[in-house]
């Protein structure tokens, strides 16, 4: 196994077992729920957060009567997220794939902040092109599938956003405002960084067969 290969596997079993030790944690209340504080961010896996309880329009509820619970399904999707890249870039660095490639030596070699450039212009792109798959549906609280592409495809921008805006102890509607602002773009610099890992581990392979040239 080639080097750039076991790199890939270390980072994603070291990305992997932060999930777990570092996981997502919800707040509950009657074994639902809370609509606008159930988020309560990323705390280690032996020092659960404290529960906040919520005062809205919905419900009433204070810290002690409400429970802090794990998020499983939001650390499936970032597992399959983090899966999703390292399968990703173990494709780009498999056996043979620089010599099946002709013609594309020139950019990926490049170095500096071109590759920074093209990184980010990659990511964006990515990020634009999934957001706009639910919104061209409409609401994505209605279409399903919408909802399932929203769910599956932002992390972890959108709990990074999330633990941000309750950190900022922001209100509801400035809170929902600044979360939906960053975590597109979160999520764009967590694609971006897997496309540079893989344009900075492919320029290195790339670069003594055009010095052999």
């Amino acid at each position: 196994m080639r080097k750039p290969r076991r790199w890939i596997i270390a980072s994603t079993v070291l990305a992997l077992a932060l999930v777990i030790l570092i996981p997502p944690w919800q707040q509950k209340y009657k074994g639902t729920r809370l609509a606008y504080s159930g988020e309560l961010g990323h705390h280690l896996l032996w020092a659960p957060p404290k529960p906040t309880g919520e005062h809205s329009w919905m419900v009433h509820a204070l810290p002690s009567q409400c429970e802090v619970v794990l998020e499983p399904g939001a650390m499936l999707r970032q597992s399959v997220a983090i899966i999703a890249a390292a399968a990703i870039l173990f494709f780009v660095f498999r056996p043979g794939a620089i010599a099946n490639s002709p013609g594309s030596e020139v950019k990926l070699a490049r170095r500096g902040w071109l590759r920074i450039f093209d990184a980010l212009g990659i990511g964006f792109a990515i990020e634009l092109s999934l957001m706009s798959i639910p919104l061209g549906t409409g609401d994505p609280y209605k279409s399903r599938s919408a909802w399932w592409v929203l769910k599956w495809t932002q992390e972890p921008g959108s709990h990074v956003a999330a633990s941000l805006v309750t950190s900022l102890h922001l209100g509801f509607e400035e809170g929902i405002g600044w979360f939906l602002l960053i975590f597109p773009v979160v999520q764009a610099i967590f694609y971006s960084l897997v496309v540079y890992v893989a344009l900075v581990i492919l320029g290195k392979k790339l670069a003594p067969a055009q010095e052999h040239r």
